[in-house]
């Protein structure tokens, strides 16, 4: 029984529809029969054995995929483009060579909704990869540094090092000392005399109480060099200097000034504005312009040297006896 199962289900040994068991003997139909006799005097022909038929195997139904169309050689190409009357030669057709042992090869299409296995290097490709990885992250060997370079930098931290120690100096003094610009006033002014010789040449006598004030608690000032000039519009016309002071921690010091001019020129504007003020006894405004050189002491060994400009607007009633009605300075760096 296992020899006939055996048999019904190889396709090498089915028997076609019609024919005995092979276990019975062969009975051709009676037409073959009667031309059998006729034929045993020929020669045997050559049996025709059946092709064995193979059956499908049932797998599921694969969606064909779509692929691109594969590049047309460059000879095919131009086979198409010469005239018709021009024989075809054949292309030659490169001969396939079995991939070497260490290529895997990869099927072209895989089945829809499965993923291609990933597709791994040959070893001596993975190899010269991790060498070229390897060289790429070699550190270069150390280079000596030039002198003038040790020495630039020296002199940058050195530079660096007194900028800010200055800076802590200065901050700690002004935190400690508080220090202020000594203050210019004028407290008094008067006009003694005012003329005008020929209408433009200014002839003027005019006595100024200055004061200069040191605000400071902590802080000495020694006034080494003081300058005053006086103007009338923009025309200078006296100038004084007074001699050196000094005045301790909140002290004031008071300059008595005497200014005189003699035979000053002035423009025709000027002059004609001055006459009619002298004639009504009106308010004559001077200006008082002060330069002055001051050195300041923050306790026994730090001192500090500085410029003071001042500038003091005065008006004063007509001479003889012209007195102050108004004063107004500034003092600035």
């Amino acid at each position: 029984m296992s020899n006939s199962y055996h048999h019904e289900n190889n396709p090498y040994f089915r028997r076609e529809p019609g024919l005995p068991p092979p276990d019975q003997p062969y009975q051709p139909p009676s037409s073959v029969a009667q031309v059998l006799p006729q034929l045993e005097g020929l020669p045997a022909q050559p049996q025709v054995q059946p092709q064995p038929q193979f059956r499908q195997p049932r797998f599921p139904q694969r969606v064909p995929t779509r692929h691109p169309p594969y590049p047309i050689h460059p000879r095919e190409q131009t086979r198409f483009s010469e005239p018709p009357g021009f024989p075809v030669q054949p292309l030659p057709t490169a001969q396939s060579s079995p991939p070497p042992h260490d290529e895997q090869t990869q099927p072209l299409h895989t089945p829809t909704g499965v993923s291609p296995p990933p597709i791994q290097a040959p070893p001596r490709q993975r190899q010269r990869d991790r060498q070229e990885q390897q060289s790429s992250f070699v550190v270069p060997p150390p280079r000596k540094t030039k002198f003038l370079t040790w020495f630039l930098a020296t002199f940058c931290f050195i530079f660096g090092v007194i900028i800010i120690v200055g800076g802590l100096i200065v901050l700690i003094v002004y935190l400690v000392f508080r220090p202020h610009l000594p203050k210019f006033e004028i407290s008094s002014a008067t006009l003694n005399a005012a003329y005008l010789d020929m209408d433009y040449l200014l002839n003027a006598d005019m006595t100024l109480l200055t004061n200069f004030t040191n605000p400071n608690r902590k802080v000495r000032n020694d006034f080494s060099y003081v300058i005053l000039d006086l103007y009338y519009g923009s025309n200078a016309i006296a100038t004084q200097y007074i001699e050196p002071f000094s005045t301790a921690r909140l002290e004031s010091w008071l300059a008595n000034v005497h200014m005189i001019s003699s035979q000053v020129r002035l423009p025709s504007k000027d002059s004609e504005k001055l006459r009619k003020l002298l004639e009504s006894n009106g308010l004559v405004v001077f200006e008082v312009k002060g330069l002055v050189r001051v050195r300041s002491k923050f306790g026994s060994f730090l001192r500090y040297s500085y410029w003071l400009y001042s500038h003091c607007s005065i008006a004063l009633t007509g001479p003889p006896s012209g007195v102050l009605r108004a004063s107004q300075c500034r003092t600035k760096r």
